[in-house]
Parts: C-alpha cells; structure tokens; sequence
C-alpha cells in the first residue's frame, strides 16, 4: 500500500507488534488478532494456513494484557499465564522442543504473578520478574542473552550484577537488548557492530554495558 488503509477490526485496538513478516493486534477486550505469515506457527492458527492477509483472532487465547513479537515466533501475557508460539530454531520459546516449531500457542510453567513483562528480539525472548531479575532463552551468538557466553540457551539468568530492571528495550528484528534499571540508567548486551548499543565503541557485549 502507498496510503495507510483502515483494517478490518471493530474492536479498539491497544497494542501492536510487528514481527519479520506478521503481525499481532491486541484488542481493548484481551483478545489477540494476527495477519501474515504462519509458516512456522507465529501466528498460533495451527499448521496449513499461511498468508494470511485479514486478520483472524486467535480463538485459544483470551484476556491477554501484553503481545510481543521476535522475527519469528510471538509471546503472550494473559491473566492465566505466558504463552509462546513459533519458530523454536534457537531455543527461543524457553523450552526444548527438539528444535520443533509450536504451531498453536503453549504455556510456561511458571508463576505469572511473579512476571512484569515477556518480551522479544530477533530469535531470542525476556522473562522480567517483579523483583527486578530478568531471564533470558534462545539465540545468544553476539551475547543478547547477557549471561557472558554465546551460546544459545532454553533459559538462563542476565547477568545484572544487582542491578534491579524496570524495563526492557526490544525489537523484533534486534540481536540486542536494553535494560532500564531503577536508578534510571541504561544497559545494553549483543550486537553493537554499527555502535547500536551507544557504549562508545562497537564492541559487541556479553553481558550489559553502558
């Protein structure tokens, strides 16, 4: 399209998260609407529907606060739970599937009262708990875990050395996070090839840096 055409939605939307190649609307009413490609499950309509160019709302999920998108895989933040679907190639769904794609969406077992946000990059995807700790899972070569390695991880603990988080800073085709801590500083871990970690080099970090 040339020109933004209206969508067709009825529903006031009040989030949206766009991956590689589909995107996620979240309605005023917790339900999810998705459009693209399903290819490897990001949208979580099951295997055989791809291309989808009018969004269809993802009937097994509802009261669903937050969405977020990585390049191929998405992740859900409903009252019950977290839910992920998608690409799994690096572990980036948090849990080992034998390098299998979910299709439709699945839970974490994992306290959600104890979860601020669920959030994603490229292949990788952030748990930040309510006591400031942040988890990380998935692709890890250029360190966008921040536990000081690169190697892909199904979950594993950023190194923040006490430092307590209040927000992530993500993308969807990002090999590179931000942390915003409570003392209101910035801290960036992964690919700064092009300095996009803004620590004055470009270094990549494998573990967060300001």
């Amino acid at each position: 399209r040339m020109v933004p055409e209206k969508i067709g939605i009825s529903s006031r939307i009040v989030d949206v998260a766009i991956g590689g190649e589909h995107t996620l609307l979240l309605d005023e009413n917790g339900n999810v609407h998705g459009c693209g490609s399903n290819a490897i499950g990001q949208l979580g309509l099951g295997e055989g529907l791809d291309g989808i160019s009018s969004p269809i709302m993802l009937g097994d999920l509802s009261s669903v606060s937050s969405i977020s998108a990585g390049h191929s895989h998405s992740l859900f933040t409903a009252d019950d739970g977290i839910y992920l679907t998608g690409s799994n190639e690096f572990g980036q769904l948090c849990t080992d599937t034998g390098g299998n794609d979910i299709y439709t969406p699945g839970s974490l077992t994992v306290d959600r009262t104890t979860i601020i946000s669920f959030e994603a990059i490229g292949e990788s995807s952030y748990i930040l708990y309510v006591d400031g700790l942040v988890d990380g899972c998935g692709r890890n070569d250029f360190g966008q875990l921040g536990d000081n390695d690169n190697q892909d991880k199904f979950v594993t603990s950023v190194d923040l050395a006490d430092r307590v988080v209040r927000l992530l800073g993500v993308g969807p085709s990002s090999q590179s996070i931000f942390f915003v801590t409570t003392d209101e500083r910035v801290w960036g871990t992964g690919l700064n090839d092009r300095g996009q970690l803004g620590v004055g080099d470009k270094e990549n970090r494998y573990t967060p840096s300001r």
